[in-house]
């Protein structure tokens, strides 16, 4: 019918239309799931994806501006977070250290972020 076709041309009123980041999925309900793949590969724009995946959204400006890759955000320690990145305050940067060493757990033959096979 020409309602039922105008239900799957036109979008809700009630969504807005968006293009999902780049290298990420969308979990439930809207929210963005982290990026997919190897995290080694990832960009400066997918490992932004993951923190805000991991409610760390406050440090994406701090990792874009010192161009952290999945390479590099692999390799990243507390001493480097405090010193090379300024993040000052002891919580947000443990916080930020144990999503950090789970990702790399996952990235060394865990399941963790990997992409399905």
């Amino acid at each position: 019918s020409a309602l039922a076709a105008a239900r799957w041309s036109s979008p809700s009123s009630s969504a807005p239309v968006s293009a999902a980041p780049p290298h990420s999925a969308l979990g439930k309900g809207g929210a963005i799931a982290g990026p997919v793949g190897s995290p080694k590969n990832w960009t400066t724009q997918a490992v932004q994806n993951y923190l805000r995946s991991k409610g760390l959204e406050e440090f994406c400006s701090t990792f874009a501006r010192n161009e952290i890759t999945g390479e590099v955000l692999l390799t990243l320690t507390e001493t480097d977070l405090e010193k090379n990145l300024g993040i000052m305050k002891f919580g947000p940067r443990r916080r930020l250290a144990l999503v950090i060493q789970e990702l790399s757990s996952g990235a060394s033959g865990g399941s963790g972020a990997q992409a399905p096979s």
